[in-house]
């Protein structure tokens, strides 16, 4: 009898010693400075929180169970002991703010919402507002998807006429142009999506827009590219700043030989560089990107189709709607908005 109770002795405590752990009842173990907690059966708490239910005190184990120290784990202190710590007021308070501005930051997927909207808020204004290059572009398409084909289905019904359009879409960027056949582009709007400055195919505008005058060889050719010339700018630079543009540009003194340079700010804020020279038109427009602009919902006004909205941006090329918005415009707008001063800026 005596010689079993000393072997169930012995056997226990060579399962003691064979585990590394300093007791066989439930509670902390110390393993070369690390702290695991250990079960009566022999098995660690595992990975995660773990409440100690002796105390009633939070932990955080590791991977291979031991207590994590002196750390932040989900935003909680964890002390030398590895005991959590409830968060203070200004630590919750800035957890706060920090999901609310990692939520306000415009993702991929946002962004394009963002851009869909503001292209078919365009369509109703006629003008590509943002300052966000993408979102900008997406308006600007819009606007080229719209004037293109529309010019297109008029010029089908015009007699011998020679002028045919082309056009590209692809990832570097989207080019539509009318060319006059022998002779070369008529009118294009490039849209360049590039941009990284690294990039081979990088140009810093968003939109290169072009125009030559001297290839129209009728004058319904000349009515119909023109009207259509004056909404590509409105478009691109807005009402008040399209306006003086297409302005100068047709002014009674500007014809051939003339040339001249312009820099400003469209309507929203955006730079651009008008270059006329021999009757060949050029603006290149580059967007703030300093915010993402998201549109507000159309407004009631503009959803029923306001009149003076539809008559000055969205015309079918009327007598009418291009009285109202191809007028020359007062001395005080012409000023206020592009010098016209051709004598000065003549090359």
């Amino acid at each position: 009898m005596k010689k079993q109770v000393f072997t169930v002795s012995a056997l226990a405590a060579a399962l003691t010693l064979s585990t590394g752990f300093n007791a066989l009842a439930d509670g902390w173990v110390d393993e070369n400075g690390r702290k695991a907690y250990v079960y009566d059966n022999g098995n660690r708490a595992g990975f995660g929180w773990f409440t100690d239910p002796a105390t009633g005190l939070q932990y955080h184990l590791d991977y291979d169970g031991y207590a994590m120290t002196g750390t932040r784990v989900d935003g909680f202190w964890l002390d030398d002991q590895g005991v959590k710590h409830e968060k203070t007021e200004t630590e919750i308070a800035q957890e706060n703010a920090r999901k609310e501005e990692l939520a306000s930051r415009p993702s991929p997927a946002k962004a394009q919402a963002n851009a869909t909207q503001a292209a078919a808020l365009a369509k109703t204004t006629g003008i590509a507002a943002s300052t966000f290059r993408m979102v900008y572009q997406k308006e600007y398409k819009a606007l080229m998807d719209l004037y293109y084909i529309d010019t297109f289905d008029k010029l089908k019904a015009m007699e011998n006429t020679t002028i045919t359009r082309f056009g590209n879409d692809d990832f570097q960027e989207t080019t539509y142009v009318y060319n006059a056949e022998g002779k070369g582009r008529l009118i294009s709007s490039s849209l360049y999506k590039v941009t990284s400055n690294r990039n081979y195919y990088y140009k810093p505008y968003a939109l290169e827009l072009s125009f030559n005058r001297s290839y129209l060889s009728t004058q319904e050719e000349t009515d119909l590219f023109q009207e259509m010339f004056r909404k590509l700018v409105v478009g691109a630079l807005g009402e008040n700043q399209g306006k003086a543009v297409y302005d100068r540009c047709f002014a009674e003194q500007v014809g051939a030989g003339v040339s001249f340079d312009h820099s400003a700010t469209t309507d929203t804020g955006n730079s651009y560089v008008l270059t006329y020279q021999n009757d060949i038109i050029t603006i290149q427009v580059t967007c703030l990107e300093k915010t993402l602009e998201v549109p507000e919902t159309a407004s009631e006004e503009n959803a029923e189709g306001n009149t003076e909205n539809a008559d000055n941006n969205a015309s079918d090329g009327t007598a009418e709607n291009a009285d109202s918005n191809t007028s020359d415009g007062t001395t005080e707008n012409a000023d206020e908005n592009i010098s016209d001063g051709t004598t000065e800026n003549t090359n």
